[in-house]
């Protein structure tokens, strides 16, 4: 089958999140975890600063199965999580700018919020432009390529396999899930291509 769309961009890195957010069966062990967010992923990308960075990856944490954008919590509700004690939103930086390789972005509320809607796992990635996105299959790997199909109602991730393509899963990519990638073809960022898939 040949379907018609729009190359946006490509998977640069995977990430599950799970039991090592949570600890096994020690409960304070929760309280000094932190979620392994690569502080590379803040080095470079489409985000403002590094306090819309957080704000945007605490928000795709939270999407459930079948979300859409009006059951991401707004900034204010983010803000009543605690998500003011890891950034400081008047200066929009990190508190900790310490030299750790991972963001501690647990506070109290969070966790409770992390702890009442994780299903024992998630799986979040980065592409190669810098935007965050978020997979409920569990199956996007680093260099699937991010892909807008005419007709289908989410971005897709298709695996190239010589010289056709594997359909993988929906995701959520922030930054192409409300017309982003059209407008992005009216400006000739993109050209519409065929894609192969068996």
């Amino acid at each position: 089958m040949t379907v018609r769309g729009l190359r946006c961009d490509k998977v640069k890195e995977t990430l599950m999140i799970g039991d090592q957010i949570f600890g096994s069966d020690d409960p304070g062990a929760a309280s000094t975890a932190t979620v392994p967010i690569p502080r590379g992923w803040l080095d470079e990308g489409p985000y403002t600063s590094k306090w819309h960075f957080v704000l945007t990856l605490c928000q795709i944490m939270d999407l459930g199965i079948g979300s859409d954008r009006s059951d991401l919590l707004s900034q204010d509700e983010f803000v009543a999580l605690g998500l003011n004690e890891i950034t400081n939103s008047t200066t929009r930086t990190l508190h900790d700018e310490s030299l750790s390789s991972h963001l501690d972005l647990l506070t109290p509320s969070f966790m409770k919020m992390l702890e009442d809607n994780l299903e024992t796992y998630m799986q979040l990635f980065i592409t190669g432009k810098g935007f965050l996105g978020k997979d409920f299959s569990y199956v996007v790997e680093t260099g699937d390529i991010i892909c807008v199909l005419l007709g289908c109602p989410a971005p897709v991730a298709l695996r190239q396999v010589g010289s056709h393509y594997e359909f993988i899963s929906a995701v959520y990519v922030d930054g192409l899930m409300y017309g982003e990638a059209i407008e992005a073809l009216k400006r000739g960022e993109v050209e519409l291509e065929d894609f192969e898939l068996h």
